[in-house]
């Protein structure tokens, strides 16, 4: 399967003379391999302000599970992306907070528990978004940034902690992670 998604990513990179360049100025997109390779739901909007200034905001959801924990990961992202080409049909270079917050609740030897963990993200980030004459677009981005964690965890204890940080590890697309990646689909218009 991942050698599919980089040859598809690929093919997608050196094609950019199939795209057509138009006079787009929003676009709406899902990251359709989000759901199956991570269990995330993930919608993403922009808005071109002068063919230039990409204003973004991006939604995130994630049901996460296991044998002690039930948890679910919610965020919201604000991007800006300064397209090179003039247009939404362009390569970008920009900048992203994000803010994520994960809530959950489990029992561990007999003993129930509940945990929340806000995250402030900034970072950077570049990518490129093509578009055909129909309104199709498909966008490959990647970022990185740094990140403000907190936990409040109640109760506490060694094994309630360890069964944590095992989730946490399982689930890490969604845990303390900085890193900011998109591959989507959608229509621009």
């Amino acid at each position: 399967m991942k050698k599919i998604i980089i040859a598809f990513t690929f093919s997608f990179l050196l094609s950019g003379q199939a795209a057509a360049k138009d006079a787009t100025d929003q676009a709406i997109n899902i990251c359709a391999l989000a759901i199956p390779m991570f269990n995330q739901y993930i919608v993403n909007y922009e808005y071109l302000h002068d063919q230039t200034h990409g204003l973004g905001v991006r939604l995130e959801y994630a049901p996460m599970s296991d044998e002690f924990i039930d948890a679910t990961g919610v965020a919201l992202a604000l991007n800006y992306r300064w397209h090179i080409s003039k247009s939404m049909d362009s390569i970008f270079v920009g900048v992203y907070t994000r803010y994520r917050v994960n809530t959950g609740t489990g029992t561990v030897e007999g003993t129930a528990f509940e945990f929340t963990r806000p995250e402030l993200t900034a970072g950077l980030n570049v990518g490129k978004r093509w578009t055909w004459d129909n309104g199709f677009n498909t966008l490959f981005s990647l970022g990185y940034g740094a990140s403000m964690v907190t936990e409040d965890l109640t109760p506490k204890n060694a094994s309630i902690d360890a069964a944590l940080t095992t989730f946490k590890n399982d689930n890490d697309t969604f845990f303390d992670a900085p890193f900011y990646g998109e591959f989507s689909i959608g229509y621009a218009f």
